[in-house]
């Protein structure tokens, strides 16, 4: 197994990549249908996330734009 698939990103992590806000990523992405598949630990206030880097990488591959030369 490629090392980058047991790597996780926290929302927090993910949202830095991406230049967006953690509340936007909870708002459209994560765990939502079309979304980034998430696990989430624990319930209420407390729970955690945590997106595996190579789905995060697949659904970038998926929702890019072709790139033009």
């Amino acid at each position: 197994m490629p090392s980058h698939e047991k790597d996780f990103l926290t929302p927090k992590q993910l949202a830095h990549r991406w230049q967006v806000s953690v509340e936007y990523l909870y708002r459209a992405v994560l765990g939502l249908p079309g979304g980034i598949p998430a696990m989430k630990l624990g319930n209420g206030s407390r729970a955690r996330w945590r997106i595996a880097l190579g789905v995060i990488e697949d659904w970038e591959r998926k929702h890019s734009p072709p790139h033009y030369e």
